[in-house]
């Protein structure tokens, strides 16, 4: 079985969004060490500089591939500095065609709160490829959320519709997000750290 997982956080990166590097960082492990999954892992994080043992015998034995995409920075004086996944970049597109098209083979997609995660569902609804995508931000208290931003908040919360299986981190922000949003919430995806879920064994989940 391969899995794609496109993410914007992932080790080394853990001083910012370190919760959610975390919570994939055990996905990988989850897929590969304990299902034997093939992992292809889309991220601007160099996460060849990461110092989990985990992740460097997984680059050695090549059951994780690292596929480099570029990042965009945006500066805000009210919610400080944030790096996106761009996937709006010819060079990501690209990427993820030759991937995808090319090379093929994929069984899932896992995507997190990636900014037009929407182009990413169209192409994979087109190829018949199930995803996963999870919502563990809600931008609308920021006080950069006006003008162009909440248009595309609002595009990126109905791109849920297209996912297989829509996630949120815990079943009260799922309530939530339902019910403000009036999209469908089907999973705890990623699990938060203190979880039941987050704890459980990986077969626990091999047969769902």
């Amino acid at each position: 079985m391969k899995a794609l997982v496109v993410v914007q956080c992932f080790p080394p990166l853990l001083k910012n969004a370190g919760g959610v590097s975390k919570r994939y960082f055990t996905l990988c492990r989850a897929l590969i060490d304990g299902l034997g999954w093939q992992v292809t892992l889309m991220t601007p994080v160099d996460v060849t500089l990461s110092k989990e043992d985990d992740i460097k015998r997984w680059l050695d034995e090549g059951s994780l591939v690292h596929l480099a995409a570029r990042g965009v920075r945006i500066n805000s004086a009210s919610d400080g500095v944030a790096v996106f996944l761009d996937l709006f970049s010819y060079v990501n597109a690209g990427k993820l065609l030759r991937e995808m098209v090319v090379r093929g083979g994929y069984d899932c997609v896992f995507c997190d709160d990636v900014p037009w995660r929407l182009e990413l569902l169209l192409l994979t609804r087109s190829l018949g490829i199930p995803t996963v995508v999870s919502s563990h931000t809600d931008i609308t208290h920021m006080k950069a959320y006006k003008g162009v931003v909440k248009l595309v908040w609002k595009i990126h919360m109905l791109s849920t519709r297209l996912a297989t299986v829509h996630g949120t981190v815990s079943r009260v922000f799922g309530v939530q997000m339902a019910k403000t949003y009036s999209v469908p919430v089907n999973a705890i995806w990623p699990p938060i750290l203190w979880s039941q879920e987050f704890k459980s064994e990986p077969e626990v989940w091999a047969d769902k």
